[in-house]
């Protein structure tokens, strides 16, 4: 995103589910160096902190339980988890961020030293990206309406190509593997 997305104007976006051409976005913004503690233990350790404002399941598919107005919960990666709180289930746990205390709601597997907070929209927050996930339609359109219907503009990925050439690449390898053997023995 070219000029960043206020929590108001990403909130105003969320609320229009209704409309003919509604998305279903999440805005996100990411501050890294950010110091937590572990309220029980005492710990801190050092993370990257995600702002998002609305469903944090579209970036986080596995591990999620931060409902969209949960202002009070987080998700943590699992290597931080284990780091403040010692083995075992830290669901429930309190993480100290700021002047403010944040419930643990869920693991992130795959992440390492991340935490992931709602977004309100009375705070102060400037997202710089957003996700769309929308099978329906195709990356232009979903382009033209952040452009022309809520002025957002900025560079594009698209993920799925990149996800179905990596899955490709995953199912060939035992094929290529198993040709080089033959030829090998042969």
């Amino acid at each position: 995103v070219e000029n960043g997305i206020s929590a108001e104007l990403a909130a105003e976006i969320l609320e229009k589910k209704e409309e003919e051409e509604a998305l279903y976005p999440v805005f996100w913004s990411e501050e890294t160096g950010v110091s937590i503690k572990g309220e029980a233990s005492g710990r801190e350790a050092e993370v990257s902190l995600l702002h998002v404002m609305g469903n944090a399941g579209i970036l986080f598919p596995s591990g999620n339980c931060l409902g969209t107005e949960d202002e009070k919960g987080c998700l943590l990666d699992r290597e931080t988890a284990e780091e403040l709180f010692g083995f075992g289930n830290v669901i429930g746990q309190q993480i100290l961020y700021g002047n403010r205390a944040y419930v643990i709601r869920g693991i992130l597997e795959e992440e390492e030293h991340l935490m992931v907070i709602q977004t309100l929209e009375t705070e102060e927050q400037v997202f710089l990206a957003v996700t769309v996930k929308d099978r329906q339609r195709q990356p232009g359109e979903i382009v033209r309406i952040l452009e022309g219907k809520y002025g957002i503009s900025g560079n594009t990925e698209e993920w799925a190509l990149f996800y179905g050439m990596a899955k490709a690449a995953l199912l060939l390898f035992p094929l290529a593997v198993s040709i080089w053997l033959l030829v090998w023995i042969y």
